[in-house]
């Protein structure tokens, strides 16, 4: 396995009934959402209610990102 830490992650807002936010949020190019031979796929990493909770979860995904914990795939 290579050790290509690098990943993407696409942000889809949308407005539902009156306005209420919603968004995805999904790693793109990750090794570890991909395949069990390790081609890159796409996982969802949240489905947030806020703006807010995009940052956090931004936030969450970049920290996993430069931090990975050893035991999960494709660390």
């Amino acid at each position: 396995m290579t050790d290509d830490r690098s990943s993407a992650i696409l942000i889809r807002v949308w407005f539902e009934g009156e306005g209420a936010f919603r968004a995805r949020l999904t790693a793109v190019g990750d090794a570890s959402a991909g395949a069990p031979d390790g081609t890159p796929g796409q996982a969802t990493v949240a489905v947030v209610a806020s703006p807010g909770a995009v940052v956090a979860a931004v936030e969450e995904w970049l920290a996993g990102l430069l931090h990975p914990d050893p035991g999960s795939p494709g660390s």
